[in-house]
């Protein structure tokens, strides 16, 4: 129950409604506020599962928030053992574009400053599944 309190002006013989002789007086409601549906709305609603990879993986990068500094380190051996001597056997065996090694260079660097710079781990796990798309694209497009 909701005690609803407001006031209304009675006028005593004046025209005029600012007139001094104005009494107000109290009126209280009492008022049921429900958040119930009623009896005869029995309308059933479905709610649909969406399938949301978006979702799903920002609930993984999440479960890891304990792991950041793990997969940060993770992240900074894999590139720099794995993916930086790429470009090199990219441009100098295969005639890659020197685009490879800016595009590598950038990817490390952004990888290096987000993770000791303090991002989150949605960043980081992000940036590096982005890195490792990355250099595969660029093996596919030149090796294969």
């Amino acid at each position: 129950m909701t005690d609803i309190t407001f006031w209304r002006a009675l006028s005593h013989g004046t025209s005029c409604p600012f007139s001094p002789s104005l009494v107000y007086k109290k009126h209280q409601i009492m008022t049921t506020i429900t958040n119930s549906p009623a009896s005869w709305a029995s309308v059933t609603t479905e709610q649909k599962q969406h399938f949301n990879l978006w979702e799903k993986w920002l609930k993984i990068a999440d479960s890891q928030a304990k792991n950041q500094t793990g997969w940060f380190a993770v992240s900074m051996i894999s590139i720099g053992v794995l993916f930086l001597p790429l470009p090199a056997v990219l441009i100098y065996n295969y005639q890659a574009n020197i685009s490879v090694l800016a595009i590598s260079m950038a990817l490390f660097f952004a990888n290096f400053i987000f993770g000791t710079g303090g991002g989150s781990i949605r960043t980081t796990l992000s940036l590096f599944v982005i890195t490792i798309i990355a250099y595969i694209t660029m093996v596919a497009i030149y090796i294969l």
